[in-house]
């Protein structure tokens, strides 16, 4: 196994694992944001919407699709906290090309598809689509709401907003159900630009191929970026 790290622009970074332990291979990227009470459910709802359609595929079923035809792969929205950071976007698992019925590369058109989701979403009249940003906005609500059922982890989240209530720290990953309750379509939009623009941006990458190909793959997404 073979571990490097490397910036392929200013702020931008890849860390690539090389290893034949597995069928599939991961690839995935990730906004770091600065947690804060504002923003939050903005951040926490970005990839759930984009992950929604893009201008080629407008659906979630033309997108599965897409993903089906990459033998089946998959490509998940995530929302993680770390320390202060909150960390929003996208984890895929695709198989390794190593097991591809006739040597076909599965990784660049894997990365492909990461570009488009995170770069071309589907829109309309400028902004993201008022449906898929309201359903995603009622899932959001949904799941920090059911925060509760969980009683041992809800009680770590209650105890980490009481002690650390001043700081980013104390802000829950998934924002609070008001903030997210106010969250338009252009709100979302203006977020999101402001996120190309500025936040860091992790990628991260588990497989067979050579380093080589996997940033050439990764660096066509990063060139893409507002700069």
């Amino acid at each position: 196994m073979e571990v490097t790290r490397t910036e392929l622009l200013p702020g931008v970074h890849l860390t690539a694992v090389q290893t034949k332990k597995f069928k599939s291979s991961v690839l995935g990227m990730q906004f770091l944001a600065p947690l804060a009470q504002e923003t939050a459910a903005l951040n926490a709802l970005l990839p759930a919407v984009l992950r929604r359609g893009t201008a080629a595929h407008p659906d979630m079923e033309s997108l599965s699709a897409a993903l089906d035809e990459l033998y089946g792969g998959t490509l998940e929205p995530t929302v993680r906290k770390k320390g202060e950071a909150q960390c929003v976007g996208f984890v895929g698992s695709f198989l390794d090309d190593a097991y591809t019925l006739e040597g076909e590369r599965v990784l660049e058109p894997a990365a492909e598809l990461l570009a488009e989701v995170l770069l071309r979403p589907y829109t309309q009249d400028g902004a993201f689509c008022p449906d898929y940003t309201r359903q995603e906005k009622d899932n959001l609500i949904d799941r920090i709401r059911a925060q509760v059922n969980d009683k041992r982890q809800y009680a770590q989240l209650r105890v980490v907003a009481e002690m650390c209530g001043e700081e980013p720290f104390g802000v829950d990953k998934l924002g609070d159900e008001e903030t997210a309750a106010a969250v338009t379509p252009q709100a979302l939009w203006e977020h999101y630009q402001k996120l190309l623009r500025t936040a860091p941006v992790e990628f991260y990458y588990c497989g067979s191929a050579p380093f080589e190909r996997v940033e050439g793959a990764v660096r066509a997404i990063a060139q893409r970026l507002p700069q």
